[in-house]
């Protein structure tokens, strides 16, 4: 089970969808080969089923788990990064980046920090970030 959830959850990202469940498709067809060959011991049944439902199972819940969460690490992975960004630049001129690495002065003004707490009980800290010069805005 493990190793499917990993396979269809962290290898998807590398060798694509296409490939990984043409493996677990494999592996789960060689399990049913396994449970339909003649004679043999008492073994096959116990391996052939627990295997067929790990393969189904991890095959679910690696694609859940890739396309719940692995997509947002590939949009910002392929997203621009913008280096040496000033805080006072506009917004609006750096909104299609997925990173952005300010410049060496720019520092966290915890002075002018505020916290948020949502009905969910979690506590949010919002801070500016900003400058050498901290004027607002033209």
């Amino acid at each position: 089970f493990a190793s499917t959830l990993i396979l269809c959850g962290f290898c998807t990202f590398y060798y694509g969808n296409v490939v990984v469940t043409s493996m677990c498709v494999a592996a789960a067809l060689g399990l049913i080969a396994l449970l339909r060959s003649p004679g043999g011991g008492l073994w096959k049944l116990p391996v052939g089923v627990c295997g067929l439902a790990a393969v189904g199972w991890g095959w679910i819940f690696g694609r859940y788990c890739y396309c719940a969460y692995g997509y947002f690490a590939l949009y910002y992975t392929n997203a621009r990064t913008y280096e040496n960004v000033d805080p006072m630049q506009r917004g609006a001129s750096v909104s299609d980046a997925g990173r952005l690495i300010f410049a060496a002065e720019a520092r966290v003004d915890v002075a002018a920090s505020a916290g948020y707490l949502a009905e969910d009980g979690v506590m949010y800290c919002a801070a500016p970030i900003v400058g050498v010069m901290d004027s607002p805005p033209r």
